[in-house]
């Protein structure tokens, strides 16, 4: 029998959500992010090893960002501070024409945020010992 996570993994293609929805979701995690539970399996979650396929989102998103900057000539704050319809037209253009280079880059990157993962849960169980 195959699992939930097993069957999101293996669709090809995910639904993408509209402005209303994203803002309708963003509303209710904001509540969720008030219960006490929710907490803390976040806090439990922060004391674990990120998970390879999170690593590589990171990663993914980092060369992204160093994409952005190099060829739209724009940091990541001025990027964060566009509208959401400019950043889906400038993520457009990128994926389109230097997709590979994301590719490249994020691959070059993966063994310098894997360390830095472990270095992160270092500190955070150290900072848990203390407490």
């Amino acid at each position: 029998m195959i699992t939930f996570d097993e069957l999101m993994v293996s669709l090809d293609e995910r639904k993408t959500l509209t402005v209303q929805q994203r803002k309708k979701m963003g509303i209710r995690m904001r509540k969720m992010m008030k219960n006490p539970a929710v907490q803390a399996k976040i806090a439990r979650a922060r004391m674990k090893k990120a998970p390879d396929a999170k690593i590589q989102q990171r990663a993914n998103k980092a060369a992204k960002q160093i994409i952005i900057k190099k060829f739209a000539g724009m940091d990541a704050q001025a990027y964060s501070n566009l509208t959401l319809q400019q950043r889906q037209i400038i993520d457009d253009k990128i994926m389109k024409t230097k997709a590979g280079a994301v590719k490249k880059i994020a691959k070059k990157m993966l063994p310098k945020l894997k360390k830095a993962e472990l270095v992160r849960l270092k500190l955070a169980k150290k900072g848990k010992m203390e407490q």
